[in-house]
């Protein structure tokens, strides 16, 4: 037999959540899942991104429930959210400025452009060999999500497990390969394929 709570405050909830209750947990990001995205994606102004914040939100609420010490879970949501978005706006200011010293670099140098293939090649040689020593499931998933372009909710759906996991499988692969071939040239690796 289910059980209500949506009659339940954010606080109850919370103290639920704590006793890892996940219909509590469930009512509490039905409560503001739409909302946090909706108010995110105003401010980044992508719809698949906002998700993605959202989530990781909602993960890091569960994943670190017992050490948040909060009464104001609205206000703690969406403290969570504006850091998270400050985050990304820097990072897309860090980007676009690297983008063009990149730019003004490539048109100040020019290159070979059988040279150029070459090294393309073996920049995907590489990746590719990363990639491939993942493990099957964060393989199949982080593949899915840059080479058939799927959300993390159809990939959620294909696989038969939860957004949250999905997400942290993306993440791991990223903080593995960002070990592995380094960060930049990840960033130049997919800054010009958009199979990934």
């Amino acid at each position: 037999m289910m059980r209500v709570l949506d009659g339940y405050d954010d606080h109850i909830l919370m103290e639920q959540i704590k006793k890892d209750d996940q219909a509590a947990f469930e009512e509490l990001f039905d409560r503001y899942n739409m909302m946090l995205i909706s108010h995110v994606y105003k401010k980044i102004m992508n719809v698949s991104e906002a998700e993605d914040v959202v989530q990781d939100i909602f993960f890091n609420l569960w994943d670190k429930r017992n050490q948040i010490a909060c009464d104001n879970i609205a206000g703690y949501l969406f403290t969570a959210a504006r850091n998270k978005v400050l985050n990304i706006l820097k990072h897309r200011q860090v980007i676009m400025r690297y983008e063009n010293d990149f730019k003004r670099f490539a048109k100040a140098h020019p290159v070979n452009a059988t040279e150029h293939l070459l090294e393309k090649k073996e920049l995907e040689a590489i990746l590719d060999a990363e990639i491939n020593k993942l493990s099957p499931r964060m393989k199949q998933v982080f593949l899915m999500s840059r080479q058939e372009q799927l959300s993390h909710q159809q990939i959620a759906d294909k696989l038969g497990i939860t957004k949250f996991t999905v997400n942290d499988h993306i993440k791991a692969s990223l903080r593995i390969l960002k070990t592995k071939i380094g960060p930049i040239l990840l960033l130049i690796f997919w800054s010009g394929h958009t199979n990934f």
